[in-house]
């Protein structure tokens, strides 16, 4: 599962651009906190993060594996 949503991920990284692009000009101000659920292998989330460094994010998903797996990328890609 955790490799698909990888593929996934690289299939819809020009998407997920446009998206936190987008979230970014809803308010006037950077987000203090971001809740990421159904984080998965964490994609959005580290994406949530790179964009809006200000924020404290916290991703949640039912599985360990998938939270492992984040933590890993988390720990390679620190802002």
């Amino acid at each position: 599962m955790a490799e698909l949503l990888e593929l996934d991920a690289e299939v819809l990284r020009a998407y997920l651009s446009e998206l936190t692009d987008w979230l970014g000009e809803l308010s006037d101000r950077e987000p203090g906190r971001i809740v990421d659920l159904g984080s998965g292998t964490g994609t959005g989330t580290l994406a949530l993060a790179q964009h809006f460094t200000q924020a404290g994010i916290t991703a949640l998903d039912l599985s360990p594996q998938m939270l492992h797996r984040l933590s890993k990328k988390a720990s390679g890609s620190r802002r």
